[in-house]
């Protein structure tokens, strides 16, 4: 992960210092891009420590798995119960935010009084249903654009599964340029608890030589090699980037499904490719980002996976599990809202 590191020293070196909507200030570099070899390793930075856990429960969330669940399915799929559930915490400030602009708007963000009350909003999320179902709402975000993508086709309301038609494209057209993912749907944004930072991807599928075949498949028996034809890319945009806390989640989430998507479409995986837009460091986060810079990277983990689920609506967390991750000691710090 050399290259995250390249890139928050960058951003340190020649950004420029800009305001921004949190009111935190950032330092910021418009136009930048990362490349990671999959088969090298799972890319999870090893500079601190990353919660992977709620990684992939937030991936899991955005294709709406927990939604079988009978727990949520009288929940809003963007509902942050199942997160929280989970001790995964990571969306709990933006419904909080306007719950807290509604009936304590006294209290000052990022006070001591309003992290204790966030700590009581997370306790009634997670133990009054009826509370989470009003409260933790946060709008048409990722996952619903994903798989319930709504607009109108002559004069017709139309929802559309876009990870259906990614799969059924990789599974039936592998050679198309127009696999891709669109998260940004101007009419909803206004409902959503916040703009979609990543708000898209496209997957490029490309066969195999023979060599590629015998680096690739070593230890499959041959009459298996034909199962693996092809290997997947995945690259994704994001329009705002925040470097130290976002980004790393980011990267290992969409490794996550680019592994989830060659798994279900018979491909090896290839590279992953971040392409971003307003890459920045809070200016809170500065001290954070120096120590991180002063520390070595250890080798990439790596990820096995379950080979027996035959949807990706099917993953569960116990499907997956990192081994050999090596990291640094995590860094605290506030995210901005």
């Amino acid at each position: 992960m050399k290259q995250y590191l390249d890139l928050l020293d960058n951003i340190l070196t020649k950004g420029t210092v800009k305001k921004d909507r949190t009111g935190i200030g950032t330092i910021s570099i418009f136009g930048t891009d990362l490349r990671f070899n999959l088969q090298e390793g799972f890319p999870l930075v090893t500079t601190k420590r990353l919660y992977y856990k709620g990684i992939l429960h937030e991936l899991l969330w955005f294709l709406g798995n927990h939604m079988k669940d009978p727990k949520y399915n009288r929940l809003s799929m963007t509902n942050i119960k199942y997160l929280v559930d989970n001790d995964v915490n990571i969306w709990n400030e933006w419904p909080y935010d306007k719950f807290c602009k509604t009936y304590h708007p006294n209290i000052v963000k990022y006070s001591d009084e309003w992290k204790q009350t966030l700590e009581l909003f997370k306790e009634d999320i997670k133990n009054n249903f009826e509370f989470a179902k009003e409260h933790g709402n946060l709008g048409p975000v990722y996952g619903k654009q994903w798989v319930n993508f709504e607009g109108l086709r002559k004069g017709i309301l139309t929802s559309v599964n876009q990870i259906d038609i990614v799969i059924n494209t990789l599974k039936t057209n592998p050679d198309s340029r127009r696999i891709m993912l669109n998260a940004w749907n101007p009419v909803e944004i206004p409902d959503m608890a916040l703009d979609p930072c990543h708000y898209g991807f496209q997957c490029i599928s490309v066969e195999m030589n023979d060599d590629e075949k015998n680096k690739y498949l070593d230890g499959l028996p041959i009459d298996e090699h034909f199962k693996f034809p092809r290997k997947l890319s995945l690259k994704f945009n994001m329009r705002s980037i925040d470097t130290f806390f976002g980004l790393p989640f980011n990267i290992a989430s969409y490794a996550y499904l680019t592994h989830m998507l060659a798994e279900q479409t018979h491909h090896i995986v290839d590279e992953l490719i971040f392409s971003g837009g307003d890459t920045h460091i809070y200016l809170n986060l500065v001290d954070q980002v120096k120590e991180q810079l002063k520390r070595t990277p250890y080798e990439l983990p790596k990820i096995l996976m379950n080979k027996n689920v035959s949807s990706i609506y099917d993953y569960k967390y116990e499907d997956f599990e990192i081994q050999d991750y090596k990291y640094h000691p995590a860094i605290k710090g506030q995210i901005a809202v």
